[in-house]
């Protein structure tokens, strides 16, 4: 998966002009944005269900998320609409991606949740490796047909959709999933994803604001930027799917017990992760990304908020334990802290002042998680 995920943002900067780049990740942005207001917190939902045995969350989730998509969809229609009309075809086809295609691919996506409340991680890493590395070879080979942006998102909306419903459609019939229901999951789903709104809003904010005041080309060196960084979301998803249904069956007191040995471990992973980054960085850009100099600084900062990934065992611990109260205070404090300092960074610093507002939010969002770790004593 890390593999994949290098070589397409390589394929990236090298085959495509970075206008074109921009406006592929600027249209995954708005997708984003789109998305944010369906039920995203369905995925934690269903693991959890799934994970105390109740697996009829499956299908469940899986018929209210497309219900709860339609606003949205409808939402991106008009908006395809107006694009259209204004002869700006590229966004109209794009908006029309996101508004049928994206709700079907989350939909069917629940099934990866399945497997992980399953702990059926042989398939996981399968399913997981085959959903990168199909898109990436469908992404590579259109770049080095076409550098229309219009026609990079179109196969990155149907390659996705294509491997995450043949999943969702191997779940169902080689896993055969239970029809016990847990009346609780949908209702905490609905919390989990009202709390996602605003996180969700202010991780693609800061893209809006590059595209619109700086221009796609300046998007393009800053999402490379977070890129290799970023990429430790491939060993912290991995950790909390490995632990989150552990933490779910688990007493408080047998995880609180361990917590301490963990921090320090993921502590000492996440200083590791940073200095090693930090000084093979500029070595890295010059071979795979010579035409974004500009982006070796920038990503050398955003690394620092590596650090954070010590807190990961107490936030799926929250999580787990449907801590929802906690929840919403610790993502919306954190979003719009997100939001106001992203607007405030680009504004005054440019590129700079966007990667520093970043930091800052990981850090802040670390701190939230072992304040309301140590004070938060609800469902205990």
């Amino acid at each position: 998966t890390a593999a994949s995920s290098f070589i397409l943002s390589i394929a990236f900067a090298n085959l495509l002009p970075a206008a074109a780049y921009g406006m592929y990740k600027y249209v995954l942005s708005v997708a984003s944005i789109c998305n944010a207001f369906t039920l995203t917190g369905l995925e934690t939902a269903v693991t959890a269900a799934v994970a105390r045995g109740k697996e009829g969350a499956l299908r469940r989730a899986f018929s209210a998320n497309l219900w709860w998509s339609i606003p949205s969809s409808a939402a991106a229609t008009i908006g395809a609409c107006y694009y259209f009309l204004h002869q700006n075809n590229t966004f109209g086809i794009a908006l029309l991606c996101i508004a049928f295609l994206q709700p079907l691919t989350v939909s069917v996506n629940f099934g990866a949740a399945f497997l992980v409340g399953r702990r059926s991680f042989k398939e996981l890493a399968i399913f997981y490796a085959l959903d990168n590395i199909i898109p990436t070879l469908a992404l590579v080979g259109i770049m080095q047909v076409s550098h229309s942006a219009l026609a990079i998102i179109g196969v990155y909306f149907v390659s996705n959709l294509l491997t995450t419903a043949a999943l969702y459609w191997f779940v169902l019939w080689y896993l055969k999933p239970n029809h016990e229901q847990d009346e609780g999951a949908l209702t905490y789903g609905k919390h989990l994803s009202a709390i996602n709104i605003l996180g969700n809003l202010a991780d693609n904010f800061d893209k809006v604001l590059t595209f619109h005041f700086l221009g796609a080309a300046q998007l393009a060196t800053y999402s490379l930027a977070l890129a290799l960084p970023s990429q430790t979301k491939l060993i912290t998803k991995p950790f909390f799917n490995l632990i989150f249904p552990k933490f779910a069956a688990r007493s408080t007191e047998e995880i609180r017990h361990s917590m301490g040995e963990k921090f320090l471990r993921f502590f000492i992973a996440g200083v590791v992760l940073t200095v090693g980054y930090i000084v093979v960085a500029p070595f890295a850009f010059s071979i795979f990304y010579p035409r974004y100099q500009s982006a070796v600084f920038l990503s050398q900062v955003f690394a620092v908020s590596m650090l954070a990934f010590a807190t990961t065992p107490m936030g799926t611990f929250i999580a787990a334990k449907r801590k929802v109260r906690a929840q919403y205070i610790m993502n919306i404090s954190t979003s719009i802290f997100q939001l106001i300092s992203a607007l405030v960074g680009v504004l005054y610093a440019g590129l700079l002042g966007l990667i520093i507002a970043r930091v800052a939010t990981r850090f802040l969002g670390g701190l939230f998680v072992v304040f309301f770790y140590y004070t938060d004593r609800s469902h205990e």
